[in-house]
């Protein structure tokens, strides 16, 4: 089964809303390294994008995948392959600064994923670390 997301609306504060727009290449990253089979390990990479204020959106225009150094598990992954800075770097100088590091992605060996110990503990670092920004899960 393929999947799709077009947009996911966030309701912040004040009754406004935050949209989070992914492309259609992300799309295809997510469906080609789901954890459909018992085969499969899990995937991870970057999410390479920016926000546009005057619409309140963010868009998410790349995604790195995984990279021949990655350590991939059935049910956890270690990023270790550079390509995943040198990607961000390179997104961010050819946007003029637009696009830049978002967040990371992984998949879960679940149909329904719940978010594991790990990634509360590294959710909780992060939030402690960026008081700024807005958390979200897609």
């Amino acid at each position: 089964m393929k999947y799709a997301v077009d947009m996911l609306d966030y309701h912040i504060r004040n009754d406004s809303c935050l949209i989070v727009k992914p492309s259609a290449i992300v799309d295809e990253v997510f469906n080609k390294f789901r954890q459909n089979t018992r085969l499969k390990r899990e995937a991870c990479g970057i999410l390479i994008g920016g926000f546009k204020r005057a619409k309140n959106t963010i868009v998410i225009d790349k995604c790195t995948s995984p990279g021949a150094q990655d350590v991939r598990r059935r049910s956890s992954y270690t990023m270790k392959d550079s390509k995943h800075q040198l990607e961000v770097t390179k997104e961010f100088k050819t946007s003029n600064g637009f696009s830049n590091y978002l967040g990371i992605w992984h998949t879960h060996p679940e149909p329904n994923p719940i978010p594991s110990r790990i990634d509360l503990n590294d959710w909780e670092k992060v939030m402690l670390l960026n008081r700024e920004i807005l958390p979200a899960f897609l």
